[in-house]
């Protein structure tokens, strides 16, 4: 979603770099990486902004932070206390069970991982709500195929 020129484009860490870095057994995390559950709360509270189409310029001034804090929190650079994400799901007509809904679980902390490191990608979430709006099954493989033809690596296997 346009909004100020670059106000949405970051360099979020690749899912590689986090899940290097982030020891399963021991539950550590370096210090110098935004700790996972941040990404993944920051990706959710982005999904949610942007499913109502709000920019974070908006968001901010219905927060009462700048829009860069507002990016901040999206990639998990800045954790979000819980005082603001009550007024951040309040800004965002929503729960706040409904932004962390699910992702307390350490199992299911990779899955989210790569979802929300996939969807920080710029225009990932434009991508996929044009995807979703297709509704004949053959259009949406053709356009699985050419994406997969795009990527021009053997990384991404069919499903079968």
């Amino acid at each position: 979603m346009p909004g100020i020129q670059g106000q949405e484009r970051h360099n979020a860490p690749t899912l590689d770099v986090l899940t290097n870095e982030l020891d399963m057994t021991k539950g550590t995390i370096s210090t110098n990486l935004p700790h996972p559950l941040d990404v993944v709360l920051g990706s959710r509270i982005r999904s949610r902004r942007r499913e109502l189409r709000l920019s974070q310029m908006r968001l901010a001034q219905q927060v009462g932070v700048t829009f860069q804090q507002i990016q901040k929190y999206e990639r998990g650079a800045n954790r979000v206390s819980f005082s603001r994400l009550a007024e951040i799901a309040e800004a965002l007509d929503c729960t706040i069970a409904h932004i962390v809904d699910g992702i307390e679980t350490r199992k299911a902390l990779p899955v989210f991982m790569k979802c929300a490191l996939h969807l920080n990608e710029p225009d990932a979430a434009d991508l996929l709500d044009a995807y979703c709006a297709i509704r004949s099954l053959t259009h949406r493989r053709a356009v699985l195929d050419l994406v997969r033809q795009l990527t021009d690596t053997q990384s991404i296997q069919k499903p079968k």
